[in-house]
């Protein structure tokens, strides 16, 4: 990996840090037994109530996968794309925000997790105006970011490439600096 790939990564996680405030933590534990309970909704209650993100969301389960991006495995509708609402603003709080999630996404936590994390992460990049709100790779290291380091890093060992999404590499070099982070952090709150 080149340096400036590995600089932006380094950014982009510091980014995240600093804007939402991500302490680099494991997720929530609870995530787990609510996805084991089908409890979904919990799961989108709690992570936008931490981003403090009034959204009106539905998720779907529902195929995903269309002709030109076959590896397609979740999406999220009402995102404007062009014209980014305000997560604050009287039009934002009136949407209704549909998130599909392909059924085979359905079997095992790690990759249900990542992917709907995945998908709110959009709404959430594109709601606060994020600089980085076009990138799915920054997407993806909103979801490291946010907690789900060990899960991504084991779905990054189990998928197929798709192209402009996170490498096995970028993933694991963001995994390591996580964990350094995390690690400098937890010295400097002892000394």
């Amino acid at each position: 990996m080149k340096k400036e790939e590995e600089k932006y990564l380094r950014d982009v996680i510091d980014h995240f840090v600093e804007m939402y405030g991500f302490a680099l933590t494991p997720y929530n534990r609870a995530y787990k037994t609510w996805f084991e309970h089908k409890l979904y909704g919990e799961i989108i209650i709690d992570f936008l109530k931490k981003l403090r993100v009034p959204a009106n969301i539905r998720l779907k389960k529902c195929p995903t996968a269309t002709i030109d991006k076959p590896h397609r495995v979740g999406t999220i509708h009402g995102i404007n794309i062009k014209s980014p609402i305000p997560f604050y603003s009287n039009q934002f709080k009136s949407l209704r925000f549909e998130i599909l999630i392909d059924p085979s996404q359905y079997e095992k936590f790690e990759i249900f997790i990542c992917v709907l994390i995945h998908e709110l992460a959009h709404l959430v990049l594109h709601s606060t105006h994020n600089k980085y709100r076009m990138s799915e790779v920054a997407t993806d290291l909103f979801v490291m970011s946010f907690g789900l380091y060990e899960e991504y890093d084991y779905i990054m060992r189990r998928m197929r490439k798709t192209e402009g999404y996170i490498t096995h590499e970028q993933a694991l070099y963001a995994y390591h600096y996580i964990q350094l982070k995390r690690k400098n952090a937890n010295a400097s709150a002892f000394a």
